[in-house]
């Protein structure tokens, strides 16, 4: 689980996430507008609390497994609605495939997915890719929104 905290009745104007993963230590996570945005409407949501997500007692992180949790109790509504079953570990293949799609290179695509790396790579290749990640959620972002707002989608990249 990552330590979900955001500092408390301080303006949300950080362009970046330090999260703090329980056996790989921290990650900065570059945060686009509509990250932030959505934080906001998270930080109200949470009353107070000084976890994103808060648990039923606001001063404890919700429950690791809510996620997956909620999306078993909501498959049924999804499925009425025409989304094929998932559980959210598809979200991060989804995420990946997707940024394949849009042209980021498979390093920084499976960085900013933060898949576990190989011993050579994580001993010899100590660059953080801050930037390039940042570029690849920037493009991510602008084709969601695309897709929520009912515009065509692109650009696409060819199936080989």
């Amino acid at each position: 689980m990552t330590d979900q905290r955001i500092a408390r009745q301080r303006p949300l104007r950080v362009k970046a996430l330090l999260l703090t993963m329980q056996r790989r230590g921290e990650l900065a996570v570059s945060l686009t507008r509509w990250a932030i945005e959505e934080l906001k409407a998270l930080r109200l949501l949470a009353k107070g609390s000084r976890f994103v997500v808060p648990g039923k007692n606001p001063d404890r992180h919700a429950d690791s497994k809510l996620i997956t949790r909620s999306v078993k109790r909501l498959l049924p509504r999804f499925v009425a609605h025409g989304i094929e079953a998932f559980v959210p570990h598809d979200l991060r293949r989804s995420g990946g495939t997707t940024l394949g799609r849009l042209g980021v290179s498979p390093s920084v695509g499976e960085r900013v997915i933060n898949h576990s790396k190989g011993v050579l790579e994580e001993t010899y290749d100590l660059w953080d890719y801050f930037d390039e990640k940042r570029e690849a959620l920037e493009r991510l972002e602008a084709y969601l929104l695309q897709l929520r707002d009912n515009e065509r989608a692109g650009p696409v990249a060819k199936a080989k």
